[in-house]
Protein backbone atom coordinates (compact mmCIF):
# COMPACT_ATOMS: atom_id res chain seq x y z
CA UNK A 1 0.00 0.00 0.00
CA UNK A 2 2.90 2.91 0.86
CA UNK A 3 4.48 1.82 -2.50
CA UNK A 4 1.08 2.23 -4.21
CA UNK A 5 0.97 5.93 -2.66
CA UNK A 6 4.33 6.90 -3.48
CA UNK A 7 3.69 5.34 -7.18
CA UNK A 8 0.76 8.01 -6.94
CA UNK A 9 2.55 10.56 -5.65
CA UNK A 10 5.28 10.57 -8.22
CA UNK A 11 2.67 9.76 -11.19
CA UNK A 12 0.90 13.20 -9.62
CA UNK A 13 4.31 14.98 -9.44
CA UNK A 14 5.74 13.72 -12.97
CA UNK A 15 2.95 12.26 -15.13
CA UNK A 16 5.35 12.57 -18.17
CA UNK A 17 8.53 11.72 -16.91
CA UNK A 18 7.81 8.44 -15.00
CA UNK A 19 5.45 6.43 -17.51
CA UNK A 20 7.54 3.33 -17.66
CA UNK A 21 8.77 2.90 -14.27
CA UNK A 22 5.29 3.55 -12.92
CA UNK A 23 4.71 0.65 -15.76
CA UNK A 24 6.77 -1.97 -14.07
CA UNK A 25 6.69 -0.61 -10.55
CA UNK A 26 2.76 -1.72 -11.05
CA UNK A 27 3.79 -5.06 -12.31
CA UNK A 28 6.12 -5.79 -9.55
CA UNK A 29 3.12 -4.85 -6.75
CA UNK A 30 0.87 -7.97 -8.99
CA UNK A 31 3.63 -10.61 -9.05
CA UNK A 32 4.32 -9.59 -5.02
CA UNK A 33 0.43 -9.61 -4.26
Amino acid sequence: INRLSTIINEKLQNPIIIPNRTYSFFIDDKQIY
